[in-house]
């Protein structure tokens, strides 16, 4: 049976292939070590070229997806890495658990001071406003994946912050509030870890992490959500597609 790659996907087909790779290690539950599907077979399946197959697998020992034995084929790597679009607004509780991570969610502190001047601009408050400070860590088989602090109104969570379940996505609970995401401002940047936090999480400080610094912004038009994201960077890749823009001459 073959599997059709979508024709309306306008990426090059490697890359929309590469995907679908993805989905099929996920699908047949391929551990660390296990053997892929040999580039005919990957033919077959997907109804492309060898060539396509090849730049596609190409792609992910890049990643780190999968690995490369001289007349023995291709195997699943120890640890994949966790793909996350720049395209996509998605929360990091969502974009694990869309790739089926089960990651364990820690709520380290949950606090309510006053917006700094820079936090009162970007969220667009009054002066001494009120906002809520979320510091989280997730975790895979007890490694440190991503650390997260974000910060938000305090009027955007009407009653007491204990009701509420801070361990899930904090989209769904903006959403559910009426507050629902609809884009975001990103910048990524590598960075050291912040030193208080390595200690209380005994990260080491010559770790590599890269961060992800976004002001998430909600249908209505309002900043809701100031979000810092520091991201394991042997555990995920930020992908994006890149298009030419035609000559002006």
């Amino acid at each position: 049976m073959t599997d059709n790659i979508d024709t309306a996907d306008r990426r090059p087909l490697a890359a929309v292939l590469r995907d679908k790779i993805i989905d099929q290690i996920r699908q047949m539950e391929l551990g660390p070590g296990d053997a892929l599907p040999t580039e005919r077979e990957f033919t077959e399946l997907f109804g492309v070229s060898r060539p396509t197959v090849r730049e596609a697998l190409r792609l992910l020992e890049q990643e780190g997806w999968v690995r490369s034995r001289q007349g023995k084929g291709r195997f699943v790597t120890a640890q994949n890495p966790i793909d996350r679009p720049l395209t996509t607004l998605e929360g990091v509780t969502d974009l694990m658990a869309t790739r089926g991570y089960r990651p364990e969610n820690r709520v380290l502190s949950v606090t309510v001071s006053t917006a700094s001047v820079q936090e009162s601009t970007d969220l667009d408050l009054g002066l001494d406003a009120a906002v809520v400070r979320l510091e989280r860590a997730r975790y895979r088989d007890d490694t440190l994946l991503v650390y997260s602090t974000d910060t938000f109104a305090r009027d955007l969570i009407p009653g007491s912050l204990d009701e509420i379940d801070w361990s899930g996505s904090l989209f769904d609970i903006m959403e559910s509030l009426g507050h629902a995401p609809d884009f975001s401002y990103a910048a990524i940047k590598a960075d050291a870890f912040p030193a208080n936090a390595a200690r209380a999480l005994r990260v080491k400080q010559n770790e590599p992490w890269l961060v992800m610094r976004q002001k998430v912004i909600a249908r209505s038009g309002r900043p809701i959500l100031l979000a810092l994201d520091y991201h394991r960077a042997d555990s995920f890749t930020f992908n994006v597609i890149r298009k030419r823009e035609p000559s002006s001459r």
